[in-house]
């Protein structure tokens, strides 16, 4: 699988003594330094972000919200928008600049320069025009995992982030190889990092096991039928009836975990880590009615335990699951109260049809990818 390390902002002056230096700056430009010393060979491709402002008009002010507006900073130019002494002993091989005539605050609104120059508006709309962009040199790469580092990790790593997850990429910030500009925005940025499916992690963790999805076999199905009892639990409790969730036992869902299993007309997929399952996905060949939808595939259940969300496993099993449909194509229900699920599903490509039903617990909305 094809990685790329994204390194953002990391310039003096975004570290201390910057004109919006951010404490711990300095420190984690050191330990971005060492992390690429000892994985740069884990990369296909390698990049670095800076501001590089001319005239980015409103982004600057001389009486700044510090939210929309901002001293003057990274000056194109100047010594302080130049890479941290750190990063630039690395030879990253390619650089893209932003910001030079608005605000850019991702990485992928700026284009590969490795020059120092400070372009006129005509030289920049040219360079614009020649498809210079990360987006682009990620998809020549052949890229499917990103992973983003740099400062702060509450605007310019968040948003570089958020875009890639926008364009398809299986998405990681090491949140050691990061800080906020506060730790209250920090806890913000998290947030919704995770909430978009981004990979919070240590780069150093070590006892990393590799998630892969596999058909469910006998062996799996206790293990299979736990994740069921204990996510249903995790979602449902206080949303829905409590009798409801009661139903859904360890044994109870053993037993549908057997029956499914008997059925060829379903089909189990499950993530696993290590050697233990941590979610599942199950399939219908033809839909339940009332769904009509001739020719796709009813996903009917997807669960992932807790403590493993954002790690990418629920995009992997929608894939393998879009893979296992006839044709690649899904329809499903998805609770009216579950906004995460919601917007999980919209980011995977699924749009919402505007057909409703109502069950024991509330409304549910019917989502297809097709």
């Amino acid at each position: 699988m094809t990685k790329a390390l994204i390194i953002v902002d990391v310039q003096p002056t975004f570290c201390e003594g910057g004109e919006l230096g951010v404490d711990g700056g300095n420190a984690v430009a050191e330990r971005i330094a060492a992390y690429v010393d000892a994985h740069r060979d884990d990369y296909a491709y390698l990049a670095t972000t800076q501001d590089w402002h001319i005239e980015p008009g409103a982004h600057w002010s001389d009486d700044p919200d510090y939210v929309d507006t901002w001293p003057r900073h990274g000056v194109a130019g100047t010594p302080n928008a130049d890479l941290h002494p750190a990063v630039r002993a690395l030879d990253i091989p390619h650089h893209f600049k932003k910001g030079q005539y608005s605000a850019a605050y991702s990485g992928f609104e700026g284009i590969e320069d490795d020059t120092e120059r400070v372009q006129s508006r005509e030289e920049f709309a040219t360079l614009c025009e020649s498809g210079a962009t990360l987006a682009q040199a990620l998809a020549d790469a052949g890229v499917a995992d990103v992973d983003v580092v740099g400062i702060a990790e509450s605007h310019c790593v968040k948003e570089t982030a958020l875009d890639a997850v926008r364009l398809g990429y299986r998405v990681t910030v090491f949140e050691d190889l990061t800080v906020p500009v506060s730790e209250d925005l920090g806890v913000v940025a998290r947030a919704q990092m995770a909430a978009a499916g981004i990979r919070l992690a240590d780069s150093t963790a070590t006892a990393v096991h590799t998630v892969h999805v596999e058909p469910l076999s006998a062996d799996r199905y206790e293990q299979k039928a736990d994740v069921q009892s204990r996510t249903w639990h995790e979602l449902n409790e206080g949303r829905i009836p409590q009798e409801i969730v009661d139903a859904i036992t360890p044994q109870f869902a053993l037993e549908l975990t057997r029956r499914h299993a008997d059925d060829p007309s379903q089909t189990t997929l499950v993530a696993v880590d290590g050697d233990q399952v941590v979610g599942f996905i199950e399939l219908l060949a033809t839909p339940r009615e009332p769904m009509d939808r001739p020719g796709a595939a009813e996903l009917a259940s997807l669960y992932v335990l807790a403590d493993h969300h954002s790690r990418g496993i629920g995009r992997m099993l929608v894939e393998a699951g879009v893979r296992a449909a006839d044709d690649g194509r899904l329809a499903l229900w998805v609770a009216e109260f579950n906004g995460n699920a919601q917007g999980f599903y919209r980011r995977m490509g699924f749009r919402f049809t505007g057909v409703t039903q109502d069950e024991d617990f509330g409304r549910s909305l019917e989502m297809i990818n097709y």
